[in-house]
């Protein structure tokens, strides 16, 4: 004769109360009677509606040509942390999408006149290729 564990029992009162195996078993561990637990039911969660504002055509930002990679990087900084933090446009995407960025990247990327900017002072951070090693260095 085989004994029924203790697991399948609470699995099966889970599923015929309508809710999961582990949301059951988690209101039993924060101090809730079966009863409580198998009868409480989850709220659906739906996601409001989040407006996202127009990019903006114009931007001039006079940036001189920077002499050096360190410059190009200070400026990319500047940029990033005055127009690219309080950007309206991506908060409210990382709102509505949240840690999935690749829509963000695209807008900022193709759309943002900011965004062409960073990358026309991208060119300048290229680093020259890396010296060969040397034969015979073993």
């Amino acid at each position: 004769m085989r004994k029924e564990s203790g697991w399948l029992r609470v699995k099966e009162t889970a599923k015929i109360n309508g809710i999961s195996y582990s949301t059951y078993v988690y209101r039993i561990y924060s101090g809730q009677s079966p009863e409580e637990a198998a009868s409480i039911q989850t709220k659906e969660l739906t996601k409001k509606p989040i407006s996202i504002p127009p990019v903006r055509e114009e931007y001039e930002y006079n940036v001189p040509v920077p002499k050096t990679r360190k410059e190009a990087l200070q400026q990319i900084d500047n940029i990033i942390r005055t127009e690219c933090d309080p950007c309206e446009i991506r908060i409210a995407m990382n709102l509505r999408n949240g840690q999935n960025s690749s829509r963000l990247e695209k807008v900022c990327n193709v759309q943002c006149p900011v965004g062409n900017q960073i990358q026309e002072l991208s060119k300048y951070l290229q680093v020259a290729p890396r010296k060969s090693v040397k034969e015979g260095w073993a």
